[in-house]
């Protein structure tokens, strides 16, 4: 009885010790550039039309809703017949978001290039991060990239814009 009330206790402490929570503990998944490219059902040109955040007050929390509309000039992966497309994103600012993607666009007007996937549940949304390149004079830079890598590997945000820019090139 003396053993387990020990092996109980020890094991409380050290639950108790544990600083970060297992949500905090886990880790995006790394795609690499041309899996990025592989996975993402639509790849698409467009102009970025809107990009209207609204909020909505709840007397528990606030709700923010992300709304972009893109004109799409063409489509460099998959077959799309809409000329414009809206991407929805609802954020509750009491929750901490771990999907890494951040939902932020460039100003309206700016050419875009972007990966998109058709969500089962959700529709249609951006692949992952880096999933945003802005295209300024034939030239593709990642919108607001960052770094991903593993003990094995390690993916920077040049190494995203190299795999869209030659992606981009051969399919324009």
């Amino acid at each position: 009885m003396r053993k387990t009330g020990l092996c109980l206790t020890v094991l409380v402490c050290l639950t108790l010790l544990n600083p970060f929570p297992p949500q905090l503990r886990a880790k995006m998944s790394v795609f690499s550039p041309q899996d990025m490219i592989g996975i993402s059902d639509y790849i698409v040109v467009g102009e970025i039309k809107k990009d209207i955040p609204t909020k909505k007050l709840n007397a528990e929390y606030t709700n923010i809703r992300k709304e972009v509309r893109i004109s799409v000039e063409s489509v460099l992966k998959g077959s799309m017949a809409q000329k414009e497309i809206v991407l929805k994103r609802d954020f509750r600012t009491d929750i901490m978001r771990t999907d890494g993607v951040d939902f932020n666009f460039p100003k309206k007007g700016t050419k875009v290039m972007l990966l998109l996937r058709d969500y089962e549940r959700s529709g249609i949304s951006l692949t992952y991060a880096n999933s945003i390149c802005v295209i300024n004079k034939g030239k593709v830079q990642l919108y607001d990239g960052m770094g991903f890598g593993s003990k094995d590997v390690t993916f920077e945000p040049n190494d995203y814009e190299k795999a869209c820019q030659t992606f981009y090139d051969k399919r324009k």
